[in-house]
C-alpha cells in the first residue's frame, strides 16, 4: 500500500510540474553580423546590434567578451524588461590592421542559450590607398 501512495505521488508531482509555466529567457538580435567592407588603416568604426527580450522575465547581460583589444562595447547595465529592445554599441579601431578582418564578440546573460554571438568583420587598405583615391 505504502508502495502504491508513493508512486501515485511521485506521478502527480511529475504531472503539476508539467504543467507550469516555462520563463526561458529569450534575447533575439535582428542580425548577428555586421561587414563594413573596405576602409583604411586607422579608421575607428562603429555599429549597434539591436536585440530584444521576448521573455517574460527581465534580462540581464552580465558582459560582453570581444576577440581583440581593438574592440570596445557598450551595453546596458540595468534589467531589459519584456519587449524592450535594446542595443550593444561595438567601437572597432583599425590602427595597425590589415586585410580581411573578422572579431567575435560574445555577449553574456541570464538566456539560456547565453553567451550570444555577434560578428563584426571589415577589409582594412593602407591608408596610403586612401590618399591615392583622394587624389584621383
Amino acid at each position: 500500500m505504502k508502495l502504491f501512495f508513493l508512486k501515485t505521488f511521485i506521478l502527480l508531482s511529475v504531472f503539476w510540474l508539467s504543467l507550469m509555466p516555462v520563463h526561458a529567457q529569450k534575447l533575439v538580435f535582428a542580425e548577428k553580423e555586421h561587414n563594413f567592407g573596405d576602409v583604411y588603416d586607422g579608421d575607428i568604426l562603429n555599429y549597434s546590434f539591436y536585440f530584444t527580450n521576448t521573455s517574460d522575465i527581465p534580462a540581464i547581460v552580465s558582459k560582453v567578451t570581444q576577440s581583440c583589444g581593438c574592440v570596445l562595447s557598450l551595453y546596458p547595465r540595468q534589467p531589459i524588461l519584456k519587449g524592450d529592445t535594446v542595443l550593444i554599441t561595438l567601437k572597432f579601431n583599425t590602427n595597425g590592421k590589415k586585410g580581411k578582418q573578422t572579431k567575435r564578440i560574445e555577449v553574456y546573460s541570464n538566456d539560456p542559450r547565453s553567451p550570444g554571438k555577434l560578428t563584426l568583420k571589415a577589409n582594412v587598405l593602407p591608408r596610403s590607398e586612401r590618399k591615392k583615391k583622394n587624389t584621383n
